[in-house]
């Protein structure tokens, strides 16, 4: 019988060391794949970034998400979110007006894209957003708030009248947004009407700057 030299069996051990390095990548590319299978877990790594004001990693996390699950509501208001705290306030927009678009009735989408073009002073692009959040809700408070605000600041003063009229029908102790009132009757000329606005603030506010600054105006 003829029996096997050591030789012929030198090279299995070797052959063997080659393979486990294959084989530990193998396994840890198949659990990294399971960990990020998982859109839970990814979520939870994006909201602990977060959590410790690091909204680029928390971004960075959230990539890790399966092309399926970046089709979602969520993932697009999320991310909008954390390119809103990046202050890349355009991105975010973007990100928000998709997420608007997979959920046409969603208030928060809209409210949080006309507020970031208020920032940007896109009037007119915050304008439109505002009425499509009206069309939804019309006594929608922060719509009609920003309505007037809007109508001021594009110079149509007599409508802002009449929108921070209405709102203060319907929230007659909003202080802010009745000086918004006294400021526009002051663009109108109107500096009696406006005088009363302003005292009407400092009655009950008495060391409110900016309506001491509006009355002044009246004098």
């Amino acid at each position: 019988m003829r029996v096997a030299s050591v030789e012929a069996y030198g090279d299995a051990p070797r052959a063997a060391s080659r393979r486990a390095p294959c084989l530990f990548l193998l396994l840890g590319l198949l659990f990294s794949a399971s960990a990020y299978a998982n859109p839970s877990a990814i979520y939870q790594e994006s909201y602990e970034y977060e959590l410790i004001y690091r909204p680029a990693d928390a971004l960075s996390a959230l990539g890790k998400l399966a092309e399926v699950e970046k089709r979602n509501y969520e993932y697009h208001f999320r991310r909008g979110r954390l390119l809103q705290q990046l202050g890349q306030l355009h991105e975010a927009i973007n990100a928000y007006a998709v997420a608007s678009q997979l959920e046409p009735g969603s208030l928060e989408a809209l409210a949080v894209i006309s507020l970031l073009q208020l920032q940007l002073s896109r009037w007119v692009d915050a304008e439109a957003t505002t009425q499509a959040l009206l069309k939804l809700d019309p006594m929608n408070a922060t719509g009609r708030a920003r309505m007037a605000w809007i109508a001021y600041n594009l110079g149509r003063f007599e409508e802002a009248v009449g929108r921070y009229e209405g709102y203060l029908v319907s929230y007659p102790s909003d202080a802010e947004m009745r000086l918004g009132l006294g400021w526009a009757l002051l663009r109108l000329g109107k500096k009696a009407e406006a005088k009363a606005v302003f005292e009407q603030i400092l009655h009950v506010a008495p060391g409110h700057t900016t309506a001491k600054q509006g009355r002044a105006f009246c004098e």
